[in-house]
């Protein structure tokens, strides 16, 4: 740690001392092999990383370096640790995260959600990477910025999707109540979409993942922390949003039609009973994942049918022997 200028001349000097023996190191390669050089070159390395870690913070490099992306995705749980992070861990929580923003684009630019997307609505989502902090992995992101004429209204709905994303995580994160979250996004629509989306990025109950925080001026300029109580807040606000009673079955989710947006669930309960159940697309990926799974669903009647007979419209789903996040897990 660098405490004043006469730190920081010195921490300078042994910084270029490190260069030059890696320098050193590198003129005797040609005649050595490449693990040889691997090894020697181990301990300088080491030592130059901490050193400029020390002088990214002294030097407030690590503040302009932090501005310069708008938003930052942070992932936290052991065995999280960049340089070293499971490849698992930033693919699922930054396609998670594309995802949720995809789903409120296409909601806000056609009020309502396909299981396809166009075009147009996936380039405007496809988050740009530009960092990677060391310490528990964190991600700087922007949306893209596109200069072609037909983009203008898609990447307005993406970053107006950003922003209630965030909005949503945010209140995810708190313990505000529910007219709160209605107040700020007052489409319930929307609302619920981006509940189950914002739910898929939380930390797992069983996971590995203890925390996703989100923070950047495109997360509302505060950070935003979301833990496994995250859960339960979603799945309440979810439920309140349902005018039907809400019910709730556990079982197998098998034969899913995906152009019919259905599932059978079987083996419910302690009996050999069946549910036919649909639901809307905001939860195909998690369907998909559930797949020959022991799952427990909530849901409405909407149409015919008994307790034991009708068809259910799921409004969220959860995956019950779920240790799958990577790392140590998968948001869902």
């Amino acid at each position: 740690m660098i405490r004043n200028d006469t730190e920081l001349r010195v921490t300078l000097q042994q910084l270029a001392r490190m260069y030059e023996s890696l320098a050193a190191l590198e003129r005797d390669r040609p005649r050595l092999s490449d693990a040889w050089f691997a090894v020697m070159s181990e301990g300088p390395l080491d030592q130059i990383r901490r050193m400029e870690a020390d002088l990214r913070e002294y030097t407030g490099r690590a503040v302009a370096e932090e501005a310069e992306a708008p938003l930052w995705l942070g992932v936290r749980g052991a065995g999280i640790d960049w340089p070293a992070t499971p490849t698992s861990v930033l693919t699922t929580f930054l396609n998670t995260l594309r995802k949720g923003i995809q789903s409120g684009t296409e909601w806000i630019a056609t009020g309502s959600l396909s299981t396809r997307p166009t075009l147009a609505i996936q380039r405007a989502c496809d988050l740009e990477v530009l960092s990677l902090r060391p310490g528990s992995v964190r991600v700087g992101l922007r949306l893209p910025e596109r200069e072609d004429a037909d983009a203008g209204s898609v990447a307005g709905a993406a970053r107006e999707a950003l922003d209630k994303y965030a909005t949503v995580a945010a209140w995810a994160g708190s313990d505000e109540d529910e007219g709160a979250l209605a107040r700020r996004v007052p489409d319930a629509g929307l609302r619920r979409v981006l509940l189950t989306e914002v739910k898929r990025l939380a930390p797992r109950p069983r996971g590995g993942v203890d925390a996703v925080e989100l923070s950047g001026p495109s997360a509302g300029g505060r950070p935003v922390s979301l833990t496994r109580a995250a859960h339960r807040r979603i799945d309440a606000a979810i439920d309140a949003a349902a005018s039907e009673v809400v019910l709730t079955y556990a079982g197998d989710l098998r034969e899913i039609d995906l152009d019919n947006l259905s599932f059978t669930l079987r083996n419910v309960g302690d009996a050999a009973l069946e549910v036919p159940c649909g639901f809307e697309p905001e939860l195909l990926d998690t369907a998909i994942e559930a797949l020959d799974r022991r799952v427990e669903v909530h849901g409405v009647r909407r149409a015919g049918g008994g307790r034991r007979t009708g068809r259910l419209q799921v409004t969220r789903l959860v995956i019950l022997d779920d240790e799958s996040q990577p790392a140590t897990e998968d948001p869902g």
